[in-house]
């Protein structure tokens, strides 16, 4: 599922490790690797920084450091859209 408006929408947010900005979408299910498949609703706000950190040091690491439960803040991320989407489209 590729949706560019949510990208979008997830890059205009902080990091959810350090709250900097700018934030780029860090997706936590690869999308590389050749398969051709993307899913951006399954993506996080992730400065430079900790984006690297959390490749490097692993997803467990990150989440216990940070104190962030990542398929969590995915689903809250989710949800704030899909409302301010609903939202737009009552005007």
């Amino acid at each position: 599922m590729i949706d560019e408006d949510y990208l979008d929408f997830i890059r205009a947010k902080p990091c959810v490790g350090c709250g900097k900005r700018p934030a780029e979408a860090d997706h936590l299910v690869a999308r590389g690797m050749g398969s051709g498949k993307r899913n951006d609703y399954y993506c996080l706000p992730m400065c430079r920084q900790c984006h690297n950190e959390r490749h490097t040091e692993g997803n467990s690491w990150f989440e216990m450091e940070h104190a962030v439960l990542f398929w969590r803040q995915c689903a809250f991320l989710l949800a704030e859209y899909l409302v301010a989407l609903k939202k737009k489209g009552e005007r």
